[in-house]
């Protein structure tokens, strides 16, 4: 059965940030005096190296102020500043090409090639989207918003240059993955072409210990052993695939991370360049040395208050959750007002499942990331145990996981939103349809709504339509939706 809410909002991907230093109407950022001169990253490279850091405070600043007014993805941004700044330092945009995985930690990259008054002047905050995206400039490879393709993608790139020679015009191929988005599994295909194809390929793993609502998957035992001894711990993933390896500790050391990607710069294999950096580095005073970290296991990082939309945080204890990890988040939610259909919808069928959970042991709830985006709420997966599984960022996996559950004889519900689930179409089929699976899907935001082009769920109603055996349910109210 496929119970999908029809509420659409009107919303971007994005997340918000508090900046205690500026007020929301102070306009643009007076002080950002090195960054208002930078137009391309020729002008990163002309910079002395005593100015490096001041830039990256500069930029920092300005994403705060930029979060506090106008909402986004923040705390990812905040985390890569000195690694943006230290790739536009070493490698030569666009002629050397720089994919970035979904593409919501590029807003640093788009100040350094040219737009960064977009970030700057509260008047043009509209100016660029929250992705890449090759009509805004050169320096974006292509149009990104779901996650773990950055790699395959370089792999392309990376053919055509070993293919072509000199006329491809392509130097450095580098993919920058976040550590969350490596549970994906094109990323491991990506990984495991690379390898195999050879000649230069850099991949910057982006290590901040986190994904949207923690990190699940048995390789984040292996990265953390690896960053416990200073990249030196057996087996080593990357190793395995036949990759070269490198690891930086000091992930937001602009100095270090200049060093290390000059190291790898015209490398002739593929190599991984694994950077320890901390998530939302310098909210609310936190240090920028990911020597210093927000703990895993913290209720701050799993709450990671600076990843929602236009959530203002100023009168709210961040540690409390009122903005919980999420993509699309309703400003009005931070001041008592309803949350956006998707959390509302979410939270009302977490409610209505969990009285089930005593009698009925396999029912399973079953999120691929992102749960706090859809009301599955902290909370109710502290209190759902195993009835609850975060399959990380793996949408294929987690609708064949749900068939499997069907097979068994238990009852799995699928939730995630709306876009995500096309990733899936091959389960859908195979896995679901075929095998007469009985899963329940909860598809929020399908159909027509305000989301961003790289996240819209007009294809969704068209994609469950035509799979064979599947009930589609669009329901018109709340009691329509519970009785489904």
């Amino acid at each position: 059965m496929h119970s999908m809410p029809g509420n659409g909002i009107s919303a971007h991907d994005a997340s918000g940030a508090t900046d205690n230093t500026h007020s929301p109407d102070s306009g643009n950022l007076a002080d950002a005096t090195l960054l208002r001169r930078i137009t391309s990253p020729a002008d990163v490279k002309a910079l002395s190296p005593n100015t490096l850091n001041e830039l990256c405070r500069e930029i920092r600043t300005t994403l705060l102020h930029y979060g506090h007014i106008h909402g986004g993805h923040i705390g990812s941004n905040l985390g890569m500043v000195e690694a943006t700044v230290a790739l536009h330092r070493v490698f030569d945009s666009p002629h050397d090409r720089i994919v970035f995985d979904v593409s919501h930690q590029s807003y640093v990259h788009k100040m350094l090639t040219g737009r960064a008054a977009a970030y700057l002047d509260t008047n043009r905050f509209g100016d660029v989207t929250g992705f890449t995206n090759p009509d805004e400039s050169d320096h974006d490879q292509f149009v990104l918003g779901h996650t773990g393709t950055s790699i395959s993608l370089a792999c392309g790139l990376a053919k055509t240059r070993n293919m072509e020679g000199p006329d491809s015009g392509i130097g450095n191929v580098v993919a920058v993955i976040g550590d969350g988005s490596l549970s994906s599994g094109v990323a491991f295909e990506g990984l495991n072409n690379a390898a195999e194809q050879g000649g230069n390929l850099i991949i910057i793993l982006n290590d901040n210990e986190m994904s949207i609502a923690g990190d699940f998957g048995g390789m984040y035992g292996t990265l953390a052993r690896l960053r416990a001894s200073g990249g030196t711990a057996q087996p080593n993933l990357f190793n395995a695939f036949g990759l070269d390896y490198r690891y930086v500790e000091h992930g937001n050391d602009v100095d270090a991370l200049v060093a290390a990607f000059e190291e790898v710069r015209n490398i002739d294999h593929p190599v991984v360049v694994h950077i320890h950096t901390l998530k939302g580095a310098g909210y609310d005073g936190e240090p920028t040395s990911s020597a210093t970290r927000i703990h895993p296991s913290s209720n701050l990082s799993h709450r990671e208050p600076w990843h929602s939309d236009h959530c203002n945080l100023s009168d709210h204890d961040p540690h409390e959750g009122q903005c919980e990890a999420s993509h699309w988040q309703n400003p009005d939610s931070a001041i008592g007002k309803p949350d956006d259909p998707r959390k509302y919808y979410g939270k009302m069928a977490m409610a209505a499942l969990e009285p089930r959970f005593a009698s009925e042991p396999g029912l399973v709830v079953i999120s691929p990331a992102t749960p706090g985006s859809n009301g599955i709420t902290h909370e109710f997966r502290e209190r759902a145990g195993s009835h609850y599984v975060d399959t990380g960022i793996t949408e294929s996996h987690a609708v064949a996981f749900a068939a499997g559950i069907a097979r068994a004889g238990g009852t799995p519900v699928v939730a995630t939103t709306a876009s995500f689930f096309q990733r899936a179409y091959d389960q859908f089929f195979q896995e679901m349809s075929l095998n007469r699976s009985r899963v329940t899907v909860l598809d929020f935001l399908g159909g027509l709504s305000g989301s961003d082009n790289t996240h819209s769920g007009a294809y969704d109603v068209a994609m469950f339509a035509n799979i064979p055996g599947i009930t589609m349910l669009v329901p018109t109210s709340a009691d329509e939706y519970l009785a489904d």
